[in-house]
């Protein structure tokens, strides 16, 4: 049947949309005025909890990006880049923890910085995420 799309087809061109979007936010993560960098995180935040299993891959590669954002000279966007690796913890568990720890993508004091935040994310709606896997934390 021409003309119409199957489920798969709607489910590739949602996929491509949504690496699409992330494509062209990419610059934003790097951008030289700093609310441009706090929004493109807070897009970023938005679009994981709407697509998580589209932009699993992409999300890893944006990682080295957020923690670098993490020593940003402007404290708000260390405090976004913080918020926002924390909830990416929060929705991917244990393995982006170990990454950036393994990885040693960012100082032991800022990474228990955002632990501490993902367990108070935690407590503030359980529901949402897969946290007790990421902390052994029993709620």
């Amino acid at each position: 049947m021409e003309g119409y799309l199957t489920v798969g087809d709607m489910y590739n061109v949602r996929e491509a949309l949504v690496q699409s979007v992330l494509e062209r936010m990419a610059p934003g993560f790097q951008h030289k005025q700093y609310l441009v960098r706090i929004g493109t995180m807070d897009v970023f935040v938005r679009l994981l909890d709407e697509s998580r299993e589209e932009l699993e891959v992409q999300t890893n590669r944006l990682i080295p990006t957020l923690c670098k954002l993490m020593s940003d000279p402007n404290v708000d966007v260390r405090e976004a880049a913080t918020n926002t690796l924390a909830h990416v913890m929060l929705v991917f568990g244990e393995e982006i923890s170990n990454s950036i720890q393994n990885r040693r993508l960012i100082p032991e004091s800022k990474f228990l910085v955002m632990r501490a935040k993902v367990i108070r994310m935690t407590f503030e709606n359980p529901e949402r995420h897969v946290v007790r896997q990421v902390l052994n934390v029993s709620i």
